[in-house]
């Protein structure tokens, strides 16, 4: 398979398996985006998203931060905004929790980082959102990397916050006064 084949190969696997399984069954009417992004940030994050399909297939690995070796869940979120932003995030899910800011799950935004309760002891899990009520993460052990749906009831029941984080300024370049 050559290698602009793969990622569209995975990216199509990863909905084949969605609709198998129905989970695009409770699909939820869109809502209204109460803030714009701006067009830098759209590109930006969606040059993040489609890095982030590419992945899709990449096993879970417990400590992962690298395609080569395996994500977690926080290494894969790191890893796409260091590699693709320059952007530095906090290594767990929880310290990642306290970047950004809250966003209301009805106006979340493709980029808008996920927060989930999955063990007892708090935020122990995040994805990144996709848009169309579905995020991609690296789950747990023995999965990979793949695309979930918001909506099914796992999830849905488990969602703690969500959060935007800001892009770093792009400094314009300085131009010699003639």
């Amino acid at each position: 398979m050559t290698k602009t084949r793969a990622p569209l190969f995975f990216l199509l696997l990863a909905l084949l398996s969605l609709t198998a399984t129905g989970t695009l069954a409770e699909e939820p009417q869109a809502a209204p985006v109460a803030i714009e992004p701006t067009q830098a940030s759209t590109s930006a994050f969606d040059e993040l998203l489609g890095r982030a399909t590419e992945l899709i297939g990449i096993p879970y690995r417990n400590g992962g931060i690298s395609p080569a070796t395996g994500f977690d869940c926080s290494g894969f979120v790191s890893y796409l905004f260091k590699t693709n932003l320059g952007m530095s995030l906090p290594r767990s899910s929880k310290d990642m929790s306290h970047v950004g800011e809250k966003v209301d799950k009805n106006d979340l935004q493709p980029g808008d980082l996920l927060f989930f309760k999955t063990m007892r002891r708090g935020i122990s899990h995040v994805g990144i959102y996709m848009g169309d009520g579905k995020f991609i993460h690296s789950p747990w052990h023995g999965s990979s990397v793949e695309v979930a749906y918001l909506g099914v009831q796992y999830w849905k029941n488990r969602l703690v916050v969500a959060k935007r984080v800001e892009l770093p300024q792009l400094s314009s370049p300085q131009h010699p006064k003639p």
